[in-house]
């Protein structure tokens, strides 16, 4: 009890008020004291009972830098008269290279999650292909529709076309009838019912193609090649501390062989992966080659005008189905759509004759067609992770005198990272890794969009606001202390 006359002796804080609030925070959920801290921190594995990744991030936002550091070891008075932050800092104080085997768990932990995620998007694609590849439905359905291009062209004397882009495909839904209710896909799956009803099960055949519209392929591959870089750093990481600690004896070789023997187990799982990445690639030159497509056509560019495809096929199916139980007008014949689509449109006769042709069709050159041309960004089709791309100007620093602006080309992946190049399908210049990082607009240019990663911050400017608004909104969902 406290004597009458006397108040009770608050604790000290050496430590920036605010600094001290947060940590203070932070260790009421922690529940965990100084020592078993250190006693993790030697564990490599989360599943053994070693840090998590979040508890990793935190202590080293608040671990003493080298102001505090003197602060507190010059500190003579008693422990206990501390406030509980400023001894949790004071033992922090006395973990020999705590800061570089902080940066050292938490590259082993985000190498770990990368490659987790990496690795099933990469089998998707990989299914995709093999889908794409073997389908004999989807060739059926091409060639139907490849007979009714030839035969809208034959008047111009247009007709013996050998293919077509697979854009194309998208427009067949605007050749419609004067009452609207019939259009070109419609006249398409009447006749594969009549003709090939086992064809249009197609929809039911490229079910993992939907699941790819934001997978680019180029993108895997490209953050493939960032995890190798990764994995040489933890190997520099640990041989540094092994280094460091056996002149001060402060770490046994358990945890330096522990790390070793992830980093083999890793570079084993990433050689398997880039090995896939390699045959994947293939298998999409392949698909590029037989559909006749541009080498320059990404893979998610593909995979989302095939879904879309599928879509709307399925869609189409269903209500002559349903028509059909109904006993209601039969779909009208193809050239009464055709007729009807160009009266419906008179005052664009001056563009008549490319309105009935069939969009982006092939000349026999030994090619076919696919394609989906992208705007200066766009985020990508039927996306459970949101993804964008596009051109922004990147505030450039390394040995420049003066920071200069320099047009990049930059892509969102599912798995997080921010890649750029000089141009769509480049060479892969760099990459940022957003999770964990703050993300905000710049308060003076709204334009401009900051990413404050552990290593540096990116400063990257578009054209607009609105274009600022939605860059941020996507990156921000990998970001998980978004700023406004």
């Amino acid at each position: 009890m406290v004597q009458p006359g006397l108040s009770k002796q608050q604790p000290k804080s050496l430590l920036d008020p605010k600094k001290a609030q947060n940590l203070g925070i932070f260790l009421m959920g922690l529940k965990m004291s100084a020592a078993q801290l250190k006693q993790k921190l030697d564990i490599v594995d989360e599943a053994s009972g070693g840090l998590t990744t979040e508890q990793i991030t935190a202590i080293r936002r608040y671990q003493p830098d080298k102001n505090e550091q003197k602060t507190l070891k010059q500190y003579s008075g008693a422990v206990s008269d501390l406030d509980r932050a400023d001894q949790f800092m004071l033992e922090l104080c006395r973990i020999p290279h705590l800061d570089l085997k902080l940066e050292l768990l938490l590259a082993i932990r985000e190498l770990a999650a990368q490659i987790d995620d990496i690795e099933p998007s990469m089998e998707l694609v990989s299914v995709a292909c093999d889908e794409l590849l073997g389908s004999q439905m989807f060739e059926v359905v091409l060639e139907y529709i490849l007979a009714v291009g030839n035969y809208i062209n034959s008047s111009g004397g247009k007709g013996g076309l050998m293919g077509f882009h697979l854009s194309s495909l998208l427009k067949l839904a605007d050749y419609k009838s004067k009452d609207k209710s019939t259009t070109l896909l419609h006249y398409v799956v009447s006749e594969l019912q009549a003709k090939d009803s086992a064809a249009l099960d197609v929809t039911e055949e490229l079910t993992t193609v939907d699941k790819c519209c934001d997978l680019s392929l180029q993108a895997l591959t490209a953050e493939v090649d960032v995890m190798e870089k990764d994995l040489a750093k933890i190997k520099k990481l640990n041989n540094v501390l092994h280094q460091k600690s056996k002149e001060k004896g402060a770490l046994g070789e358990n945890f330096h062989k522990d790390v070793e023997v992830f980093a083999a187990a890793h570079a084993t799982r990433l050689q398997l992966l880039a090995d896939k990445g390699n045959q994947v690639l293939n298998k999409f030159k392949t698909i590029q080659t037989k559909f006749g497509e541009s080498p320059n056509k990404s893979s998610d560019e593909t995979f989302a005008i095939v879904s879309q495809f599928m879509q709307s096929l399925k869609k189409v199916k269903l209500q002559q189905q349903r028509v059909a139980g109904q006993n209601k007008t039969p779909v009208k014949s193809l050239a009464a759509v055709l007729q009807e689509s160009l009266q419906e449109e008179p005052s664009r006769d001056s563009t008549r004759d490319s309105q009935k042709s069939m969009p982006e069709s092939k000349k026999p050159d030994g090619r076919g067609s696919v394609g989906l041309k992208r705007g200066n960004s766009t985020t990508s089709i039927a996306t459970t992770r949101p993804t964008i791309e596009g051109y922004l100007e990147k505030l450039s620093g390394g040995t420049h005198r003066h920071p200069k602006w320099d047009k990049r080309y930059f892509e969102v992946s599912i798995t997080g990272h921010l890649h750029y190049s000089k141009k769509p399908n480049d060479k892969n210049l760099g990459s940022v890794y957003m999770k964990g990082a703050p993300i905000r607009q710049n308060r003076e240019d709204p334009r401009v969009i900051v990413i404050e990663t552990e290593d540096r911050h990116f400063k990257l400017r578009t054209r607009t606001e609105e274009e600022a608004v939605e860059w941020t909104e996507v990156l921000c969902y990998y970001g998980t202390r978004c700023m406004n």
